[in-house]
């Protein structure tokens, strides 16, 4: 669990518009790890829940050295 910033912003090149947003929102998520012996893989979801709605899975190896 966190506290999640996201900022938000696009223009267009050769006009004038352009707008931009933020948002401040909590961040739940949880993950597994798997020792494989000489090596672990990990896998970790998380929601953030704020005005932008984001969802983000990392996964991976740790090699210890």
């Amino acid at each position: 669990m966190g506290i999640h910033y996201a900022r938000s912003s696009f223009s267009f090149e050769g006009f004038s518009e352009s707008a931009s947003d933020s948002e401040v929102g909590l961040g739940l998520g949880a993950g597994v790890e798997y020792d494989l012996g000489s090596v672990k893989i990990y896998a970790e979801p998380r929601l953030f829940l704020s005005g932008f709605e984001q969802f983000q899975f990392n996964a991976g190896v740790r090699i210890p050295i």
